[in-house]
């Protein structure tokens, strides 16, 4: 063996001596607190990494034999000592393993399976901290924070390599969750589904120009789909309450509605490789979720029609809802073509068709904008006030809110559109961000991980595969390999 634990252990030793000096001898009488903190941290991280190598070392001395039998139970002679890097979040780390080899039969490194040794250069810490970075901000901002504080240099290009990598594993890893507990009081079980535009990076060919044209776009946008899955216990109000609580009407005369019961085992998923795919894995979720308990199945999304069609195709036994916020957003818009924004008018005309939407009188409503649409004289007035007749009309049988009042169930999509401004906006719209398909997809799946509280389990997912017997056909080829 080249080297002997006695030895680094000496040297962590001497390293820590000269630690404790540094802070309480004449050093330390010379050093703001500041000065003194970013020391010390350095410091730290010079130990960690001699404490890494020691680790490595002791487990490394246990492979210093003649010969070593695989798992399979073919026996190898041992051949040399091989060296190779690892850079942990202390720094780089040398690492000795013993080789063992025989001709027509292959090589093995017994010290890689016994500590679970990642295959690319960078330590399964330091790959799962860049990850999360990445999850929340751009690459390079999380690069620049390491490298500022830790003095850990990886760049953006591998940063992504290692978001594409542990992206491919989340499929399979989401298929072998179980399902969640069934909650007794949660009865409601509910799917909701959105899309949200990702700015591409426009393919590139020879004939295009090296610099774009005036107004000629850079990217173009293709969406993601958006899906959740959760359960709910019924929430019954009258359509009243809810007038007065979207008209912010509550004077303190009365007492405040008790709050809605929040989502049960909400699970998020997002994806840019179609309606169909995303639909399915949504339906895979929801069988996994059904239970005898359950008396209620609804959908809710906003009124594209591809969507409600897919919805009812794949989620046949649910009842489909229109997100009741889309159909308010459409009164003011019908509000807006009827009043002047100044006219006090306006709030009551879109509070008393609020109030007749909630109260099931959806086609009481479409009379009244079919009369205000051949009353006005104003064309364009007109063709606003038919768009919203239409659009009602068209929605009609989405649109029992009586009904779903009544049954406790929810009205509006907020969870899914918060899902899709949380998931998708605020990190693939930021500005200047244009992204390839294959990357955007591995960060959303990621992003969806990390909001569904099962990053921890996730990587230690990852950890547990490279130890099966077909780890060995893992695509690394994106990351650099330790040498």
């Amino acid at each position: 063996m080249t080297s002997n634990p006695t030895e680094i252990i000496q040297q962590i030793q001497n390293k820590v001596t000269k630690m404790i000096e540094s802070v309480t001898g004449q050093q330390a009488l010379r050093l703001t607190a500041y000065d003194a903190e970013k020391m010390v941290l350095q410091d730290l991280l010079t130990l960690g990494a001699s404490l890494m190598t020691a680790y490595y070392q002791t487990r490394a001395a246990a492979f210093d034999v003649d010969s070593v039998t695989k798992p399979d139970g073919t026996t190898l002679p041992f051949h040399s000592w091989k060296p190779r890097q690892q850079l942990t979040i202390f720094g780089d780390v040398r690492i000795e393993r013993s080789y063992f080899y025989q001709s027509g039969v292959g090589g093995y490194f017994p010290l890689d399976e016994a500590v679970n040794l990642p295959p690319e250069l960078y330590s399964d810490v330091v790959q799962e901290i860049h990850a999360e970075l990445a999850v929340v901000q751009p690459y390079r901002h999380g690069h620049d924070f390491l490298q500022r504080w830790l003095n850990l240099s990886v760049s953006s290009r591998a940063v992504q390599a290692i978001v594409t990598e542990s992206g491919k594993s989340i499929v399979a890893f989401y298929e072998q969750i179980p399902p969640p507990v069934v909650n007794a009081q949660a009865e409601i079980l509910v799917a909701q589904a959105d899309g949200k535009g990702v700015p591409l990076i426009l393919g590139t060919d020879s004939s295009q120009s090296v610099r774009p044209k005036r107004g000629q776009a850079r990217s173009r946008k293709k969406e993601a789909m958006v899906t959740t899955v959760y359960t709910q216990a019924a929430y019954q109000r009258s359509a009243a309450e809810v007038t007065a609580s979207l008209f912010h009407e509550n004077t303190g005369r009365t007492p405040s509605p008790k709050p809605p019961p929040k989502p049960c085992d909400k699970m998020i998923w997002a994806t840019l490789e179609g309606k169909e795919v995303a639909l399915t894995r949504l339906q895979a979720a929801v069988q996994q979720r059904e239970h005898a308990r359950l008396v209620h199945r609804v959908a809710l999304c906003d009124g594209a029609e591809a969507l409600q069609q897919q919805l009812q195709e794949k989620l046949p036994n649910f009842t489909l809802i229109l997100d009741f916020i889309h159909a308010y957003e459409y009164l003011w818009k019908a509000a807006n073509a009827l009043y002047h924004e100044d006219d006090p008018q306006r709030l009551a005309w879109v509070r008393e068709q609020t109030l007749l939407l909630l109260s099931g009188q959806t086609t009481t409503v479409i009379e009244t904008l079919q009369q205000a649409t051949q009353q006005s004289h104003a064309p364009a007035a007109s063709l606003k006030l038919q768009q919203v007749a239409n659009y009602f009309e068209r929605n009609l049988p989405y649109m029992a809110y009586d009904e779903c009042l009544r049954q406790g169930w929810p009205i509006a999509s907020g969870v899914i559109e918060g899902a899709c401004r949380h998931i998708v906006k605020d990190r693939m719209e930021l500005s200047g961000m244009r992204w390839s398909q294959n990357g955007a997809e591995q960060l959303l799946r990621l992003r969806c991980v990390h909001h569904n509280d099962h990053w921890d389990t996730f990587w230690e997912y990852r950890r547990a595969q490279r130890l099966q017997p077909n780890s060995a056909n893992r695509d690394c080829s994106s990351l650099p390999l330790a040498a």
